[in-house]
């Protein structure tokens, strides 16, 4: 076809095509796909090139073949995230100038557990300043709690995290989400208010194929199945409530005090 772009849609589900790989014939797979019943703001952004009033057929196919790109980018990532090749490994050794000599079969081997770590680090460390709005990677104290929770065998994952960040919006219109805070242990994240291990919000485990978030109700726990991180929503009002309740049982003792 001599069309640029075709849009195939069911009315809800918009996937956009262009010729990226060869010139003429379309690419099998879209460059863009957009959902009208859950989308982001950053995929409004990239609608604007197709914006009937200010359309630009060059301007849109150079930011078709960049997101196709990023996406097949993106693809690699996550391959080598979650089950890294030995090119990719051999790669990170020469630039961490870890190893002298020939980089062997064995040491590849060796080292491929270390990347997944690594990996998980790295992700830890950017949802943690996404979340705090921090723009360096590393403060001391991060830096020291990252030590110290390696050395304890603690590992903060990513999913966690993403966890973390949904309790925080839910209770943002409530309270100055700069009080919520977590700690992180062996069993359980514990998400907790004014970084005060006493004011425990809830509690996510997700470290076993079944998660669940957990609530103290007088010392006694009680956890709740979650079967996606999306389900966190549904604890919304108890979340509320617990940090009410946080805030009362608080200012009541500091008003005796």
């Amino acid at each position: 076809t001599e069309a640029k772009f075709i849009i195939l849609t069911n009315g809800i589900i918009y996937k956009f095509f262009s010729d990226v790989e060869e010139t003429g014939k379309l690419d099998e797979k879209p460059f863009f796909t957009f959902n009208l019943l859950n989308f982001k703001e950053k995929q409004i952004i990239e609608l604007q090139s197709f914006y009937k009033d200010s359309f630009d057929v060059q301007k849109a196919f150079s930011n078709a073949a960049d997101m196709k790109y990023i996406s097949q980018f993106v693809d690699v990532l996550t391959s080598e995230y979650t089950n890294p090749s030995s090119e990719f490994i051999k790669y990170l050794i020469s630039k961490s100038n870890i190893c002298e000599g020939r980089i062997t079969p064995q040491i590849i081997e060796k080292h491929k557990k270390t990347t997944i770590e690594a990996f998980n680090s790295f992700m830890s460390k950017t949802m943690k300043n996404v979340l705090e709005g921090n723009i360096t990677l590393n403060t001391q104290k991060e830096e020291m709690d990252t030590h110290n929770n390696k050395a304890e065998g603690i590992i903060t994952t990513v999913e966690e995290l993403e966890g973390y960040a949904i309790i925080k919006s839910i209770l943002n219109s409530s309270i100055d989400i700069n009080r919520i805070h977590y700690r992180d242990n062996k069993s359980y994240f514990n998400v907790i208010l004014d970084d005060n291990i006493l004011k425990t919000v809830c509690r996510l485990y997700f470290n076993t194929s079944q998660k669940y978030i957990a609530f103290l109700n007088n010392k006694k726990e009680e956890k709740m199945p979650i079967t996606c991180l999306n389900d966190i929503y549904k604890y919304g009002e108890q979340i509320n409530n617990k940090v009410q309740e946080i805030e009362t049982n608080y200012g009541k003792k500091e008003a005796t005090a």
